[in-house]
């Protein structure tokens, strides 16, 4: 037998000798699909099947060139990666200026 009282069905659970709730901490079984490495590994094969298939299509297709760039295989692929580079350290430059204190709105 305890020595713990019983509850009565309906009743909050009574509260430990120190007066502070327990809270039985329980592992999370549910968790989201992106974050499983199946799905990761599987996102990052068919990315890199369109960025080889956008490169494979530059070989097959007959353009006109109007920048001397343009005749380099692979070009758009490199440009638009190096594009995005940009973007994300201009941005983060930007917020060295745009960012406000934690308690910008507080009274």
């Amino acid at each position: 037998m305890s020595d713990r009282p019983t509850d009565a069905p309906g009743t909050p659970p009574a509260l430990p000798p120190s007066g502070i709730p327990v809270f039985e901490v329980t592992p999370c079984t549910n968790r989201h699909w992106l974050v499983l490495p199946e799905t990761i590994r599987l996102i990052w094969i068919v990315s890199l099947a369109v960025l080889a298939g956008t490169v494979a299509v530059e070989f097959a297709v007959d353009y006109h060139l109007k920048f001397h760039a343009d005749a380099i295989p692979g070009f758009a692929a490199i440009f638009g990666f190096l594009a995005c580079v940009v973007l994300v350290f201009g941005s983060k430059f930007l917020g060295i200026f745009l960012k406000r204190k934690d308690d910008y709105y507080d009274d």
